[in-house]
Protein backbone atom coordinates (compact mmCIF):
# COMPACT_ATOMS: atom_id res chain seq x y z
CA UNK A 1 0.00 0.00 0.00
CA UNK A 2 1.18 3.25 -0.83
CA UNK A 3 2.07 5.73 2.29
CA UNK A 4 3.39 9.02 2.65
CA UNK A 5 2.23 12.50 0.46
CA UNK A 6 -0.23 11.94 -1.16
CA UNK A 7 -0.36 13.76 -4.65
CA UNK A 8 -3.50 14.63 -6.40
CA UNK A 9 -2.97 14.64 -10.52
CA UNK A 10 -3.22 18.31 -12.08
CA UNK A 11 -5.99 18.68 -14.38
CA UNK A 12 -4.18 20.37 -16.90
CA UNK A 13 -1.17 18.10 -17.29
CA UNK A 14 -1.81 15.53 -14.77
CA UNK A 15 -3.17 11.70 -15.34
CA UNK A 16 -6.47 11.26 -16.25
CA UNK A 17 -8.35 8.12 -14.52
CA UNK A 18 -9.17 7.34 -18.22
CA UNK A 19 -5.51 7.36 -19.21
CA UNK A 20 -5.41 4.76 -15.96
CA UNK A 21 -8.15 2.47 -16.34
CA UNK A 22 -6.51 2.42 -20.74
CA UNK A 23 -3.34 1.18 -19.63
CA UNK A 24 -4.94 -1.46 -17.54
CA UNK A 25 -6.64 -2.58 -20.14
CA UNK A 26 -3.57 -2.90 -21.79
CA UNK A 27 -1.90 -5.05 -19.40
CA UNK A 28 -4.83 -7.26 -19.81
CA UNK A 29 -4.92 -7.61 -23.62
CA UNK A 30 -1.26 -8.43 -23.14
CA UNK A 31 -1.51 -10.52 -20.63
CA UNK A 32 -4.28 -12.77 -22.66
CA UNK A 33 -2.00 -12.71 -25.80
CA UNK A 34 0.73 -14.41 -23.85
CA UNK A 35 -0.90 -16.76 -21.96
CA UNK A 36 -4.23 -17.85 -23.45
CA UNK A 37 -2.61 -20.24 -26.21
CA UNK A 38 -1.02 -22.64 -23.86
CA UNK A 39 -4.73 -23.06 -22.03
CA UNK A 40 -6.08 -23.54 -25.52
CA UNK A 41 -3.37 -26.10 -26.43
CA UNK A 42 -3.30 -28.13 -23.40
CA UNK A 43 -7.29 -28.09 -23.20
CA UNK A 44 -7.30 -26.23 -20.45
CA UNK A 45 -10.43 -25.38 -18.03
CA UNK A 46 -11.13 -22.06 -19.82
CA UNK A 47 -13.54 -20.99 -17.39
CA UNK A 48 -11.40 -21.18 -14.58
CA UNK A 49 -8.56 -19.34 -16.90
CA UNK A 50 -11.34 -16.66 -17.35
CA UNK A 51 -12.51 -15.89 -14.37
CA UNK A 52 -8.95 -15.57 -12.38
CA UNK A 53 -8.41 -12.95 -15.08
CA UNK A 54 -11.60 -11.08 -14.02
CA UNK A 55 -10.97 -11.68 -10.19
CA UNK A 56 -7.52 -10.27 -10.72
CA UNK A 57 -8.52 -7.55 -13.00
CA UNK A 58 -11.24 -6.37 -10.96
CA UNK A 59 -10.99 -3.06 -9.12
CA UNK A 60 -11.72 -2.71 -5.28
CA UNK A 61 -13.33 0.15 -4.90
CA UNK A 62 -12.36 2.95 -3.32
CA UNK A 63 -13.93 3.98 -0.33
CA UNK A 64 -13.55 6.44 2.79
CA UNK A 65 -15.40 6.89 6.19
CA UNK A 66 -16.49 9.94 6.48
CA UNK A 67 -18.28 9.10 9.64
CA UNK A 68 -15.82 8.27 12.03
CA UNK A 69 -13.29 10.76 11.36
CA UNK A 70 -10.53 11.06 13.90
CA UNK A 71 -8.65 14.32 15.60
CA UNK A 72 -5.14 15.19 17.33
CA UNK A 73 -3.79 18.14 17.91
CA UNK A 74 -0.40 19.55 18.65
CA UNK A 75 1.32 22.77 18.71
CA UNK A 76 4.52 23.51 16.77
CA UNK A 77 6.54 26.65 16.65
CA UNK A 78 6.07 28.15 12.80
CA UNK A 79 8.00 31.24 11.36
CA UNK A 80 5.09 34.27 10.17
CA UNK A 81 6.68 33.71 6.96
CA UNK A 82 5.21 30.33 6.63
CA UNK A 83 1.89 31.90 8.15
CA UNK A 84 0.68 34.19 5.21
CA UNK A 85 -3.08 36.28 6.67
CA UNK A 86 -2.38 34.88 10.52
CA UNK A 87 1.31 36.71 11.29
CA UNK A 88 1.22 39.97 12.00
CA UNK A 89 5.19 39.87 11.86
CA UNK A 90 6.42 37.43 9.49
CA UNK A 91 10.11 37.61 10.82
CA UNK A 92 8.89 36.45 14.21
CA UNK A 93 8.13 32.42 15.37
CA UNK A 94 4.93 31.85 16.02
CA UNK A 95 3.64 28.80 18.54
CA UNK A 96 0.71 27.42 16.11
CA UNK A 97 -2.38 24.94 16.98
CA UNK A 98 -2.28 22.28 14.41
CA UNK A 99 -5.21 19.85 14.56
CA UNK A 100 -5.14 16.40 12.30
CA UNK A 101 -8.29 14.95 10.75
CA UNK A 102 -7.84 11.35 9.60
CA UNK A 103 -10.41 8.98 8.23
CA UNK A 104 -10.05 6.12 6.96
CA UNK A 105 -10.84 4.44 3.95
CA UNK A 106 -10.28 0.52 1.88
CA UNK A 107 -10.27 -0.52 -1.59
CA UNK A 108 -7.73 1.00 -4.10
CA UNK A 109 -7.19 4.31 -2.56
CA UNK A 110 -4.27 5.22 -4.75
CA UNK A 111 -6.97 5.85 -7.61
CA UNK A 112 -8.40 9.22 -6.07
CA UNK A 113 -5.22 10.68 -6.89
CA UNK A 114 -6.03 10.43 -10.99
CA UNK A 115 -8.01 13.34 -12.64
CA UNK A 116 -12.43 11.95 -13.03
CA UNK A 117 -13.59 12.41 -16.56
CA UNK A 118 -15.69 15.79 -16.15
CA UNK A 119 -12.19 17.25 -14.84
CA UNK A 120 -10.91 18.59 -10.84
CA UNK A 121 -10.77 22.22 -9.59
CA UNK A 122 -7.32 23.51 -10.26
CA UNK A 123 -6.44 24.03 -6.45
CA UNK A 124 -6.41 20.91 -4.40
CA UNK A 125 -5.65 19.67 -0.53
CA UNK A 126 -2.66 18.49 0.91
CA UNK A 127 -3.15 15.25 2.11
CA UNK A 128 -1.19 12.19 3.26
CA UNK A 129 -2.11 8.44 2.63
CA UNK A 130 -0.40 6.00 5.16
CA UNK A 131 -1.65 2.12 4.83
CA UNK A 132 -5.52 2.75 5.32
CA UNK A 133 -5.75 6.49 6.20
CA UNK A 134 -6.25 9.33 4.81
CA UNK A 135 -5.22 12.67 7.18
CA UNK A 136 -4.87 16.34 6.69
CA UNK A 137 -3.88 19.28 9.11
CA UNK A 138 -5.81 22.59 9.81
CA UNK A 139 -3.27 25.08 12.00
CA UNK A 140 -3.75 28.15 13.54
CA UNK A 141 -2.69 31.12 15.69
CA UNK A 142 -5.32 32.18 16.99
CA UNK A 143 -7.71 29.03 17.27
CA UNK A 144 -10.41 30.28 14.79
CA UNK A 145 -12.50 27.93 15.02
CA UNK A 146 -15.11 28.85 12.45
CA UNK A 147 -12.05 29.56 9.89
CA UNK A 148 -10.71 25.89 10.73
CA UNK A 149 -13.94 24.33 10.32
CA UNK A 150 -14.27 25.42 6.77
CA UNK A 151 -10.80 24.25 5.93
CA UNK A 152 -11.44 21.19 7.35
CA UNK A 153 -15.10 21.21 5.33
CA UNK A 154 -13.07 22.07 1.59
CA UNK A 155 -10.89 19.65 2.57
CA UNK A 156 -14.05 16.84 2.94
CA UNK A 157 -15.60 18.11 -0.02
CA UNK A 158 -13.44 17.58 -2.20
CA UNK A 159 -12.21 14.12 -1.40
CA UNK A 160 -15.87 13.39 -1.44
CA UNK A 161 -16.66 14.99 -5.03
CA UNK A 162 -13.34 13.09 -6.41
CA UNK A 163 -14.59 10.14 -5.21
CA UNK A 164 -18.30 10.23 -6.73
CA UNK A 165 -17.08 11.22 -10.11
CA UNK A 166 -14.36 8.16 -9.86
CA UNK A 167 -16.86 5.93 -9.19
CA UNK A 168 -19.37 6.17 -12.05
CA UNK A 169 -16.09 4.38 -14.30
CA UNK A 170 -14.35 2.46 -11.60
CA UNK A 171 -17.91 0.28 -11.50
CA UNK A 172 -18.46 0.11 -15.58
CA UNK A 173 -15.02 -0.96 -15.92
CA UNK A 174 -15.63 -3.63 -13.51
CA UNK A 175 -19.08 -4.93 -15.10
CA UNK A 176 -17.73 -4.67 -18.52
CA UNK A 177 -14.22 -7.00 -17.46
CA UNK A 178 -16.63 -10.13 -17.55
CA UNK A 179 -17.16 -9.73 -21.22
CA UNK A 180 -13.87 -7.98 -22.11
CA UNK A 181 -12.17 -11.26 -20.95
CA UNK A 182 -14.06 -13.51 -22.60
CA UNK A 183 -14.12 -11.89 -25.77
CA UNK A 184 -10.11 -11.20 -25.88
CA UNK A 185 -10.16 -14.69 -24.98
CA UNK A 186 -12.08 -15.63 -27.69
CA UNK A 187 -10.12 -13.27 -30.07
CA UNK A 188 -7.01 -15.58 -29.22
CA UNK A 189 -9.30 -19.21 -29.70
CA UNK A 190 -10.21 -18.22 -33.59
CA UNK A 191 -6.39 -16.78 -33.90
CA UNK A 192 -5.08 -19.75 -32.78
CA UNK A 193 -7.28 -22.25 -34.49
CA UNK A 194 -6.41 -20.08 -38.25
CA UNK A 195 -2.96 -20.56 -37.32
CA UNK A 196 -3.47 -24.41 -36.85
CA UNK A 197 -5.33 -24.75 -40.26
CA UNK A 198 -2.39 -22.80 -42.00
CA UNK A 199 0.26 -24.78 -40.41
CA UNK A 200 -1.52 -28.15 -41.30
CA UNK A 201 -1.08 -26.40 -45.07
CA UNK A 202 2.37 -26.12 -44.73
Amino acid sequence: MYSGHFEFESPLRGRSLQDELAQRGQKLRAEIQNTARSVIKANGDEGTYIADLVMRYTIALPQLDFENIQKSERYEEIHGSQLPGEATFPDHMYRVWIVTFSLKGNGDLNLLRYVPRGGAPLSYPQVKFQYDTFSFEVRSVTKDIEKMKQEKERTLSFLRERLAALLPDLEEHNRALQGNVTRLFEQQKELFSTDKDLLDQL
